[in-house]
């Protein structure tokens, strides 16, 4: 029952941001995600279902990827409220908009921020290995590792996120309170650097003109691991690399 659920929630969260507009934002795409479920739980009323639908079409914004869980927890939600007689519908729609501005957060910095820039990347690997080698087959090559990882990753999110708000309902309020995303996003951030730290590496000892220009990049990159270090903006870590690299290769100092 759960995996049915979930499969159906699944395949309608990719309907979210097929209705974008300036008032509700995702709120019609939202309401066709949860709208079967509301119809099954209003079966006997469809004045109720009318109206329980028209109260979700309310403001409505989160990351899509993680849509699913929001989705699960206000069915889960509208069930009981359904049980106990209707009850304060208020309560369910300030718990819908604090919970998907909690998940788009959460969303937004990890997959948002941290990971469509690393597996950016990780696309890109292919045209530093195989620099001398460009070619249609390596853009496919590039485009299929751009694609494939991230969205082996992000329907998995999609998926699972649902999955695990069906199963463990409002607990699972707190298995996304105990998420690492801190974590997530320094691991993320980590393997970033490495990939590219590796791939320019690589590129100039290969490809690299000579020895000065060589030098120049791996300069730069030692200066750009020491500043960040200190926690210095992304901006000026560029700029003060590009700079102690320029002075001691292109002055005569190296």
């Amino acid at each position: 029952m759960i995996k049915q659920k979930s499969l159906r929630i699944f395949f309608r969260s990719f309907f979210i941001q097929s209705f974008w507009n300036r008032e509700g934002l995702q709120n019609i795409g939202f309401a066709y995600m949860i709208m079967p479920f509301v119809r099954e739980i209003y079966k006997d009323s469809s004045e109720k279902f009318i109206s329980v639908m028209k109260r979700h079409l309310d403001h409505f914004v989160t990351n899509p990827y993680l849509s699913s869980a929001v989705a699960a927890l206000v069915i889960y939600r509208e069930e009981e409220l359904a049980k106990n007689g209707g009850g304060d519908a208020r309560e369910l729609s300030t718990f819908k908009r604090y919970l998907s501005a909690s998940i788009a957060a959460i969303g937004d910095s990890v997959i948002w921020g941290c990971l469509r820039p690393v597996n950016s990347i990780v696309g890109c690997l292919p045209f530093f290995l195989f620099a001398d080698k460009i070619s249609s087959s390596l853009i496919l090559v590039s485009l299929f590792f751009y694609l494939f990882f991230y969205n082996l990753i992000t329907l998995s999110i999609r998926y699972w996120s649902g999955f695990l708000a069906f199963k463990y309902k409002m607990q699972m309020l707190v298995l996304i309170k105990r998420l690492p995303v801190a974590l997530f996003r320094n691991i993320l951030c980590v393997c970033g650097l490495i990939v590219c730290i590796f791939s320019a590496g690589f590129y100039w000892l290969k490809y690299g003109g000579d020895l000065m220009d060589k030098a120049a990049g791996f300069i730069f990159l030692a200066c750009f691991l020491i500043f960040k270090m200190f926690n210095f903006s992304t901006i000026f870590v560029f700029l003060m690399g590009l700079a102690v690299s320029f002075v001691i290769t292109y002055l005569g100092i190296l």
